[in-house]
């Protein structure tokens, strides 16, 4: 099927599966495996007449080297030979977003905490999710075949939900494994930390409980299982798609519990049926965590920021000068930014960052101490168990001090867009416009009168320098691939006009510079913005950009 090296490899690993045939032996019964041959006929074939030839010539070779006596089967039509593969390969993507899903759900990523005491590869003598769902989707028959995780929605933007009743009874059998093994005579401490917190629970090290701040709901944040099961669905279709569709979601508050999500997936309430008060104990609810404003989803913007807006998003006031120099300004504390309450900083805070500072430089010096003789070394044993009294006492006084002065507040990026879009773009210099918003988009296609005219140039277009880049960074993770750092010969990389996307030819690739953000790329009278890393994922990738 167009693999390089496939056949070989086959006839090394499995010489038996092959027979050496007599020229003048016929065969009793042959079958034409008709996709292969197409696929390759196709593959070779520029015209319509040299398909038909083509094809004849090697039905015509079948048929003389093996000269079948009794029985000529031909594989099917072509439709019904590409449907079973068509499915088998829909069904690994599925399979594929369910491991998605299930590792952000037992480990978490840089978008969702991860949910506690559940493993997705399982421990000795335990399966994990993983092996439950494939001992689930492998069981299954008849209109109970499809135990997917994920089912379609019908938007177009988001084509892909989270199927929760699925979902809700794979992580119930989950729970109640790890609670019969935590039952039985050889506790398992996974089930014991999801059957909730311990009656009397163990006391931590005292420097750890000197150091830990009064619990407080708004500090914490009480978690949000719908937002939860949203970013879930995000994140399947950021990775279905390949695209983000909203750039400004966040989940910044702690995790459901697990027998609080399965309840929440199941029945839309944040507890399961059946379950004790220690099993639910977690402080939960939609109702805090909208009033806190942790989670605030009213604004109707989901693209993502210009240039400017993100390095005013951030970097720190210390780091101005390396931001658009139209936007400085707004990066101060003073009066005159309507941005200075982001860069304000807490004398408070300073002075405790100081003494934590002064106490950590007293622990490095006393045991630096330690290596003296034995005198000096059991002066100086003493003299760290005060050292780190006083680091305690520091520490707990800062975190004291941002728990009263300082509660959570969302990140305000709907200001700090507003504030960067109300400079005009002639603030900026010519040389910085490109900063005050996303380029046109660009067409990358292949061209022969392009191949022509840079088979007798000898420069290297400008817009190849980030690719390039790209190229030498992975190639050491390409394996054998054969990798060139020159551009191949034909390829046009220019701006989009209106229309021109409806009739692009099948081999044209766009890149919307909206939902890209990286190096610049200087076209001739044209600056855009351009990302060779996220535009070209993989040496395949680029490949069929340029063929």
């Amino acid at each position: 099927m167009g693999i390089p090296g496939f056949n070989t490899w086959v006839r090394k690993q499995y010489p038996d599966a092959f027979v050496k045939l007599s020229p003048s032996e016929p065969v009793d019964h042959l079958y034409v495996d008709l996709a292969c041959t197409l696929h390759v006929i196709i593959r070779k074939s520029t015209t319509e007449y040299q398909f038909h030839r083509r094809l004849h010539k090697r039905l015509d070779e079948y048929l003389e080297a093996f000269r079948p006596r009794k029985r000529l089967a031909v594989g099917g039509v072509w439709g019904r030979l590409l449907g079973l593969p068509q499915l088998t390969s829909a069904a690994t993507t599925r399979l594929g977003l369910d491991v998605c899903l299930l590792a952000a759900l037992a480990s978490g990523n840089d978008y969702l905490p991860a949910l506690q005491g559940i493993s997705i590869s399982g421990t000795e003598g335990r399966p994990g999710l993983w092996a439950l769902h494939l001992d689930q989707y492998g069981s299954s028959v008849g209109q109970d075949c499809d135990q997917h995780l994920t089912e379609e929605s019908g938007c177009p933007d988001r084509p892909l939900r989270i199927h929760r009743r699925r979902l809700a009874a794979l992580l119930w059998r989950y729970y109640e494994q790890g609670r019969r093994l935590a039952a039985g005579e050889t506790v398992s401490r996974t089930g014991v930390w999801m059957l909730g917190p311990e009656p009397q629970p163990i006391p931590p090290e005292p420097h750890l409980l000197d150091r830990r701040p009064p619990y407080d709901e708004r500090r914490r944040g009480s978690p949000d299982i719908e937002r939860y099961v949203e970013g879930l669905e995000w994140l399947v279709n950021m990775y279905y798609t390949g695209r983000v569709a909203d750039y400004r979601f966040r989940y910044d508050v702690a995790a459901p519990t697990l027998l609080a999500l399965v309840g929440g997936l199941a029945w839309g309430t944040p507890g399961a049926r059946g379950a004790s008060w220690s099993d639910e104990s977690a402080p939960e609810g939609q109702a805090n965590a909208k009033e806190l404003d942790r989670n605030d989803t009213t604004s109707l913007v989901s693209g993502p920021l210009i240039p400017a807006a993100c390095a005013v998003a951030t970097l720190p006031m210390a780091a101005r000068r390396h931001a658009a120099r139209a936007v400085r300004h707004l990066m101060t504390d003073g009066d005159d930014s309507p941005l200075a309450h982001i860069f304000a900083t807490c004398p408070t805070c300073v002075a405790l960052c100081q003494n934590l500072q002064v106490a950590n430089q007293r622990l490095r010096e006393v045991r630096a101490q330690a290596a003296m003789p034995v005198d000096a070394y059991l002066e100086a044993n003493s003299l760290e168990q005060e050292a780190l009294a006083a680091l305690a006492a520091a520490g707990r006084d800062f975190d004291q001090h941002v728990h009263d002065a300082h509660p959570y507040a969302p990140f305000p990026i709907g200001e700090i867009e507003a504030a960067v879009a109300a400079i005009p773009v002639g603030s900026y210099p010519a040389e910085e416009r490109a900063l005050a918003a996303f380029g046109k988009p660009l067409t990358l296609r292949y061209s022969r009168e392009a191949a022509a005219r840079d088979s007798r140039v000898t420069g290297v277009p400008s817009w190849w320098d980030p690719v390039s880049v790209f190229l030498k960074k992975e190639q050491p993770r390409l394996g054998r691939e054969r990798i060139t750092t020159r551009p191949p010969g034909g390829v046009v990389c220019e701006a989009l006009g209106r229309g021109v996307l409806r009739r692009r030819p099948r081999t044209t690739r766009r890149v919307c510079a909206s939902q890209l953000a990286g190096a610049s790329v200087s076209l001739p009278r044209r600056p855009c913005i351009f990302s060779a890393s996220m535009a070209l994922r993989s040496h395949s990738a680029l490949l069929r950009c340029f063929v």
